[in-house]
């Protein structure tokens, strides 16, 4: 509610400004910071502790569509980051499990590992987000894909869920069966033309 009151208030100083006054509008050039997600989904069904699930993720699509979402054309971007990461259960399993392994990502330099979860219960994270601690590897090799997209290249990145160890063992008779979504939280710097009123000349 103070945001919206802050703004009221502002836009009725201009507007009494502009009232007592011969404006003059000039265009400035406004750098905005835009944020949006963009999720990968990983089907498991395994009898092994062992196991690599890959999901293809084609950056263009994703970002295009976090620009569409704002209203945004893509020759307005500047710059564009990940700031977090986070995964989560979808569609839980018969009974809680504990894992331990990696995610990776593969651009143009070989997978590499953007999270690490230990000893991850599964019920921790049922329906509920967790945010992880990114590996700069993972980070940089996802940071040289978005590059290439605002070279207007179309980059696909291959995700991989590396699992190493899973309590109590899955077998053919009780099989791990579940889905997990992993989440990339992505700010995009843009530029704007925008004609502001100069109210000091006229």
């Amino acid at each position: 509610m103070r945001r919206k009151l802050t703004l009221a208030v502002a836009l009725l100083l201009v507007g009494l400004a502009l009232s007592g006054s011969d404006c003059i509008f000039e265009q400035k050039v406004v750098q905005l910071v835009v944020t949006g997600s963009t999720c990968v989904d990983f089907e498991e069904d395994h009898q092994t502790d062992n196991w690599t699930t890959p999901e293809t993720y084609d950056v263009a699509d994703e970002l295009d569509a976090i620009l569409s979402d704002n209203g945004i054309d893509k020759d307005q971007v500047i710059d564009a980051e990940i700031i977090s990461v986070t995964y989560e259960v979808i569609d839980p399993p018969a009974h809680d499990w504990t894992l331990s392994g990696t995610i990776t990502v593969e651009y143009d330099s070989g997978p590499q590992t953007i999270v690490n979860y230990t000893n991850q219960t599964l019920s921790e994270i049922d329906g509920v987000p967790k945010y992880a601690d990114l590996n700069d590897a993972g980070v940089d090799e996802m940071h040289g894909a978005i590059d290439a997209y605002l070279a207007d290249m179309s980059p696909l990145v291959t995700f991989r869920v590396e699992n190493g160890d899973v309590d109590p063992d899955p077998s053919s008779v009780d099989p791990i069966q579940f889905t997990w979504r992993a989440c990339l939280k992505i700010y995009v710097v843009v530029e704007d033309e925008y004609d502001w009123p100069d109210v000091f000349r006229g």
